[in-house]
């Protein structure tokens, strides 16, 4: 190997979108507008602004409001509801698995229900911080 190029994740997402589409209208939208591209991670959700296909360095940034504080706030909901909780180890496997609930203390917990109010207040968070 004699050359290599790494893209960083949220740039070469919207890379491959462009690449990957025939669409005029998406297309259209790339090209004249403003595009905010997010890749969230387990420990962080990166980002990148294009602004008429043309990626500002200045307008890019990492948060850590990812995959781990969803399961972390879930956790915390949990414990605000029933006194005890899941680990944040339990509920990622739970998902995993395709699980629908845990159980914990001989409390069953509905994933989605937690996972909605969670997401909520994540993405509110990580969205705030991009804008």
């Amino acid at each position: 190997m004699k050359k290599v190029l790494l893209i960083p994740q949220p740039s070469g997402t919207y890379l491959h979108a462009i690449r990957s589409t025939n669409d005029p209208k998406i297309l259209k939208l790339f090209k004249s507008g403003m595009d905010i591209i997010c890749d969230p991670g387990f420990y962080s959700t990166d980002w990148i602004i294009i602004n008429k296909e043309t990626m500002q360095k200045s307008s890019k940034g990492t948060s850590t409001n990812a995959v781990s504080k969803l399961l972390e706030t879930m956790s915390f909901f949990i414990r605000e509801d029933y006194a005890c909780a899941p680990s944040i180890d339990q509920i990622e496997m739970a998902f995993q698995k395709d699980e629908e609930s845990i159980w914990v203390s001989g409390e069953e917990f509905l994933l989605k229900y937690y996972l909605d109010r969670a997401s909520a207040v994540v993405a509110t968070a990580a969205i705030t911080e991009i804008i």
